[in-house]
């Protein structure tokens, strides 16, 4: 019942925040972008009951965390169709964990079917999708760099071609959704998609992700998936030249949170264990409250007064 009553607390912090946000960008809100945005709060609490079923303190921390996460804040305001594939996928990943060793046949078909969001996602919502194999720009830099040389041999022709190029920029689209500049600092690389002085998740993110990587390395299988579904959820965006990180590789945020949460919890344990006496103890979570307070207010600021602008 405490549970459920703190999980009820988090949602209404979810709504607040969204509803007060959308209603500075427009007056009219999408509905229904805006109720599956709060529908996938929920679902995203028993997905990952699913996944930890008896850690309740990484339930409540994770959960709080995509109440509050920016990006997730950020999808609120976007179409329905981001939001419904959002959904679909924790649908999914829930039946997938859940049968894992159950039946075959729904992890067969849960796998696959997750496997088609999130790596074609622009099939199934409102955004163009051009590969980086259809960018004449790279036929066009291969040619100028035999040029510069004023040579075509074969050392030349190894070192540049279509082939090397195109696994540079695949590198470093993938290698960009995991940069410390992208993640925490600066955001989506599309302006429209930014917030100014902002990343797609907070800076304490950074340390928790840190020490969540950490934990599930270390712990059974059973978390596993959960990496995989971080590695393979920026491939889409990798392979196009749509940076719009924040939309195509939307689904990044569930793994992520997931991480910073049991990163939270890690450290929560650990500050438990160690520091014996109350009052030194209650010190330092005061001061771990202050410090994700002070981003997360930081956040709302930017968003309530300088990104609806």
């Amino acid at each position: 019942m405490k549970k459920i009553f703190l999980i009820l607390i988090i949602l209404l912090i979810s709504v607040l925040i969204r509803l007060y946000y959308l209603l500075q960008i427009d007056p009219v809100i999408n509905i229904s972008s805006f109720s599956l945005n709060i529908v996938s709060i929920v679902l995203f609490w028993l997905f990952i009951n699913t996944i930890f079923k008896q850690r309740t303190l990484i339930h409540l921390f994770s959960t709080l965390f995509l109440s509050i996460s920016p990006w997730h804040i950020f999808l609120s305001k976007e179409g329905f169709a981001v939001n419904l594939m959002l959904i679909i996928v924790l649908i999914i990943m829930t039946l997938l964990i859940k049968y894992l060793y159950q039946n075959s046949i729904i992890f067969f078909v849960s796998i696959s079917i997750c496997i088609l969001f999130i790596l074609f996602p622009s099939n199934f919502m409102q955004t163009t999708y051009r590969s980086i194999f259809q960018n004449p720009q790279l036929v066009w830099l291969t040619d100028e760099q035999i040029r510069e040389h004023g040579s075509s041999s074969l050392i030349l022709r190894v070192s540049h071609n279509k082939l090397t190029n195109y696994i540079n920029v695949v590198f470093n689209n993938y290698s960009n959704h995991f940069s410390f500049q992208t993640l925490f600092l600066d955001g989506d690389l599309y302006q429209k998609n930014r917030i100014s002085e902002m990343g797609l998740m907070y800076l304490f993110d950074s340390i928790l992700i840190s020490l969540g990587l950490v934990y599930i390395i270390k712990t059974s299988n059973d978390y596993k998936p959960i990496i995989i579904w971080l590695l393979i959820a920026p491939i889409p965006t990798a392979l196009s030249n749509n940076l719009q990180i924040s939309l195509t590789s939307y689904s990044m945020v569930i793994p992520l949170i997931i991480i910073s949460g049991v990163g939270f919890y890690f450290c929560f344990a650990w500050i438990s264990k160690r520091i014996k006496q109350p009052c030194l103890r209650y010190l330092v979570f005061f001061i771990i409250f202050l410090l994700i307070s002070w981003d997360v207010s930081r956040f709302l600021h930017q968003i309530y007064y300088h990104a609806i602008k």
